[in-house]
């Protein structure tokens, strides 16, 4: 998956090891929920799949998902949520409408009219990330955002400077899982460790917690 760095924690919090969503910082240049659905429609992930014509790095052999519930768990609704395709002219036009606009460089502006560059980190290790990650980038690039790909770092390492570091807009990362429970926590939970991208969003926390089937602790 291509993660959103929702909000950073602060220096503080990181060195004492705590997660208060009281605390965090919005990533501005990503805040705007227009922005992310943008980006959704500018990568072209049926390619990165190679869904019907045998190609793409996954050579077909791999299926979309608009849901934060896998497909494999009888949870899954393949007809909610924003069923996402690739798009490039409608994310050229939402962000356009939104004042992202292009320089001169054919890269574009924050509404501000300041540099707007979105930091993408990839781990090593793993073949598809680290051939899909150069390939989404330059998807966004074509649509005008400009991407700093930084060097991709071993496991070891990536995880906890992706838990701890403020620099971060983009990463790459995945799960494996089972086919028996769905429950969605420890993954999107707000204080959930796995939360990698600080999502935090109170109803969407109230209805995770009531859709469970363990209680949190």
């Amino acid at each position: 998956l291509l993660g959103f760095k929702h909000n950073h924690r602060t220096g503080e919090d990181v060195e004492s090891g705590d997660i208060k969503p009281e605390n965090w910082i919005p990533n501005e240049k990503l805040a705007d929920p227009k922005v992310r659905q943008a980006i959704a429609w500018a990568v072209n992930r049926e390619g990165l799949v190679g869904e019907g014509h045998g190609q793409g790095l996954l050579h077909g052999h791999g299926q979309l998902i608009n849901s934060p519930i896998a497909v494999q768990f009888p949870a899954y609704d393949p007809d909610a949520g924003i069923q996402y395709e690739y798009d490039p002219e409608k994310a050229e036009e939402m962000l356009d409408e939104l004042g992202y606009v292009k320089g001169d460089d054919g890269f574009r502006v924050d509404p501000d009219g300041n540099e707007w560059v979105l930091n993408m980190h990839y781990p090593l290790g793993n073949p598809l990330r680290e051939r899909s990650a150069p390939l989404i980038a330059s998807d966004l690039e074509k649509v005008g955002i400009k991407v700093n790909l930084e060097q991709p770092m071993e496991m070891s390492v990536y995880v906890p400077d992706l838990t701890a570091n403020n620099d971060w807009d983009l990463y790459l990362i995945g799960w494996n899982l089972g086919s028996g429970d769905a429950d969605p926590l420890g993954l999107w939970g707000i204080k959930d460790a796995y939360n990698f991208g600080r999502w935090n969003n109170a109803e969407s926390d109230k209805l995770i917690g009531s859709a469970s089937v363990r209680e949190r602790v």
